[in-house]
Formats: C-alpha cells, structure tokens, sequence
C-alpha cells in the first residue's frame, strides 16, 4: 500500500509539472553554477544565488542581498525569451514600458537553468548560450536548490 501511494504521489507530482508554465518552474532558489561574463569566469568566490518570485528576482551574492530586479519570460519561443528591468531604472524617472531591458534568451531543463542576456544598446537578443570575450552577452549557469 506504501509503495502504490509513493508511485500515485510521484507521477501526480511529475505530470503536474508538466502542466506548469515556466514562470511557475522558475520559482525558488537556484544556486549559480558558473556566470561568464564577457568572455571571462566570475571567480566562484564572489558567486552566489538567485531566488526568483512573481514579483521578481532576487541576487544574491556571498555577502548577501546584491541587487533585485523585475523580469518576464516568454516561453513561445525555443529557447524562451526573458527580459530583465535593469536595478534602479525606477530613478530614471521614465515609464515602465520604456526603461531600457536587458534581452536574453533562456533553458529550463530539470534542475538547470541557462538564461544568456545582452548588454546591446540596440536591443538585440542573443541566439546562442556564449558568452565570447568581444561580445555584451553573459552566460549564467543556475541549479535548482
């Protein structure tokens, strides 16, 4: 009878995932696995770990809270699509829809996800999970704790 409910309780839990949009995935906590930035690795000493939520994302780095932004993700697209709101674009004193965006592009797989943003002035989206040493794009490598 045990066995039944553990396998019952297993596939209810696996095909309810199934059914989730990413957004709802994402949430949580995620420990960096590795960040690239420019070309070049963030040595892991100064890594730490993102918590994502509705209302947006929180970075955390070893010495705690570093920034918190706002994010999107759209998941017509293969890979999905995220923007991120910049931290402090509030001061800007500009509307929301036109405060600049970090465009990326991003892979939810299991426990991993890889989200590649652009620094671009124009807006352009990576198509690639790289991040080269002349480029504006960041690759970041997260794991689900």
């Amino acid at each position: 009878m045990v066995v039944v409910v553990g396998v019952l309780s297993f596939w209810g839990d696996t095909v309810g995932r199934l059914f989730q949009s990413d957004m709802e995935r994402i949430q949580g906590r995620w420990k960096v696995v590795s960040i690239v930035v420019k070309g070049g690795a963030v040595p892991e000493n100064e890594q730490g770990y993102f918590i994502f939520e509705d209302e947006g994302i929180k970075l955390f780095g070893p010495n705690g809270l570093k920034s918190s932004t706002d994010y999107s993700l759209d998941d017509g697209h293969d890979p999905g699509w995220v923007d991120l709101l910049p931290p402090g674009w509030e001061d800007l004193g500009i509307p929301e829809d036109e405060a600049p965006r970090l465009r990326g592009i991003y892979e939810l797989k299991g426990n991993t996800l890889r989200i590649c943003l652009s620094g671009d002035p124009d807006g352009k989206r990576p198509t690639t999970f790289e991040s080269k040493a002349d480029s504006r794009t960041d690759l970041i490598v997260l794991q689900r704790e």
